[in-house]
C-alpha cells in the first residue's frame, strides 16, 4: 500500500495545474492511522514542482505531522496551513496547524497563507 500511495501522490504532484496537496496521509488521530507514502519522494517532488504541502489543521488530522513539515522544509517545499473547517466555529482550528508548524521551526515565509496576494496569485498563475 505505501508504495500506491507514493505513485498516486507523486503523479498528483507532477500535474502542472496542481498548486496544494492536501491531507497527504489521510490520518484521522485515534481512529485511523493513514497512509505511509515514501516522504522523502514527496518532499523531493514538491519541491522540483513547486507545489506545497497541505499542513491540515484540525486537531483529528494535523497532517502533516510536525516531523513531516520539517522534512519538507528541509528539502525547500512550500506549506499550506488550512483550518479543514465544516462549520464556522471550527476557524480557529487555525492555531492548531500554526502551532504545529511552530513545532517544526517554520517560518512565515514558508506558508503561502502568509503572502502577500500579489505574490500568491503570481504564484497560482504560474502554476498553469
Amino acid at each position: 500500500m505505501p508504495a500506491a500511495a507514493t505513485r498516486r501522490l507523486l503523479r498528483a504532484i507532477r500535474h502542472p495545474l496542481v498548486h496544494v496537496i492536501g491531507h497527504p496521509t489521510g490520518r484521522i488521530i485515534q481512529r485511523r492511522e493513514g497512509l505511509a507514502p515514501d516522504m522523502e519522494a514527496l518532499f523531493r517532488a514538491a519541491a522540483e514542482h513547486d507545489v506545497a504541502l497541505e499542513l491540515n489543521a484540525n486537531p483529528r488530522r494535523l497532517d502533516l505531522r510536525s516531523s513531516h513539515v520539517e522534512g519538507a522544509l528541509a528539502h525547500g517545499c512550500k506549506i499550506a496551513i488550512n483550518t479543514d473547517v465544516h462549520r464556522a466555529e471550527q476557524l480557529d482550528y487555525l492555531v492548531y496547524g500554526v502551532l504545529q508548524a511552530r513545532r517544526a521551526g517554520m517560518e512565515a515565509r514558508s506558508c503561502v497563507n502568509t503572502w502577500p496576494a500579489a505574490e500568491l496569485h503570481a504564484w497560482l498563475r504560474s502554476k498553469r
